[in-house]
């Protein structure tokens, strides 16, 4: 059994990233007013696609689905999980890194440096997993919630870009730091969503109106909002911030978990919610090459569409060609022999 509704959810999530680095559609180039309402508008709308805030989300929802997948609806040994994992993830980003190679362009393997972190995720989550038979995952999340602050305030110049609301040759992305660290401030937001999942069953039991349900969206889509408004205008590094949007994060996707486990989401979008990873992997090579290898002469905001269905047609044949393979070397090959060895 499937969460309804998820697959909707990180469908949306891989689109956001698009934008965020395709380029928003122009809408308010059509409008000559400068009524404040106008420009609230376009605040809002220059702030709502933020690529590193819907990768957060999508840890979240990684931790939700492994923790759901691998210990509730079907057990496994620790190492068929990490080598079933590894091999899922990780014939895909050899395949990105090699197309950016004979592309000659790193700007491909921008969006590697969030599965990098998810292969770390998989690997501890045996280990804590282990570890909540005697603590719980609320205290987990606690310790790893505390412990990415003080890595970030030790590490990184997060309150004096703040104060001096100046970057001062820093970002304040997740990136900025070595990994070894930095995926530690990601890991909160991984076990939110296997908190989510361990609780599944008693989430399941409660009711979530319409109302309810786009009353939390509403307010996630403000969040998200603050958060880009204050990274790209008060200075205030994503690292100070997700982590605490990450908790009213998990808190509506329960919303939309309850409401979806009654009501049935949208098929069209459940279904493209299946190509949300090749769409993530996928869209910097299909920009690249639609840039450097198409000739249009036609409008921008035509052009712009043509961008966006060409990186639908690149996310189909890297999700058949890549994604499913691997999926199913992992799944069906590798599985059966695990089964014939001994431990």
């Amino acid at each position: 059994m499937w969460i309804n509704g998820l697959d909707t959810i990180r469908f949306l999530l891989a689109f956001g990233v698009v934008i965020s680095h395709f380029g928003k559609f122009p809408v308010f180039e059509i409008f000559e007013s400068n009524s404040l309402i106008l420009k609230i508008c376009q605040l809002i709308y220059n702030n709502i696609f933020t690529g590193q805030i819907f990768v957060v989300i999508f840890f979240i929802i990684s931790g939700i689905v492994i923790h759901y997948s691998y210990t509730i609806l079907k057990p496994l040994k620790w190492y068929e999980f990490i080598i079933q994992r590894y091999i899922r993830i990780g014939i895909p980003m050899i395949e990105i890194v090699y197309l950016s190679t004979f592309f000659k362009n790193r700007e491909i393997t921008i969006v590697l440096w969030s599965l990098k972190y998810e292969l770390f995720f998989y690997t501890i989550y045996p280990i804590l997993n282990f570890i909540s038979i005697k603590i719980k995952w609320q205290y987990l999340f606690m310790f790893f919630f505390v412990l990415s602050y003080m890595i970030v305030l030790i590490n990184t110049p997060v309150l004096k870009m703040a104060l001096n609301k100046s970057y001062l040759g820093f970002n304040g992305n997740y990136q900025n730091i070595p990994y070894y660290k930095s995926v530690f401030i990601g890991l909160p937001c991984f076990i939110l969503g296997i908190i989510i999942s361990n609780n599944l069953e008693n989430i399941l039991k409660l009711k979530v109106s319409i109302k309810q349900l786009y009353m939390a969206r509403l307010l996630i889509i403000a969040l998200i909002i603050l958060c880009s408004i204050l990274r790209f205008h008060f200075h205030i590094s994503f690292m100070l911030s997700l982590n605490f949007f990450a908790v009213f994060a998990s808190i509506w996707l329960a919303f939309e978990i309850i409401y979806f486990n009654a009501n049935s989401p949208i098929y069209f979008f459940e279904q493209l919610g299946k190509y949300s990873f090749s769409i993530y992997v996928i869209h910097q090579l299909s920009k690249h090459i639609f840039e450097n290898y198409y000739d249009l002469d036609f409008s921008f905001h035509f052009v712009w569409i043509l961008k966006i269905v060409n990186m639908f047609i690149f996310s189909l044949i890297f999700y058949y060609i890549v994604e499913f393979p691997s999926h199913f070397f992992a799944k069906k090959i590798i599985f059966n022999k695990l089964q014939n060895l001994r431990f």
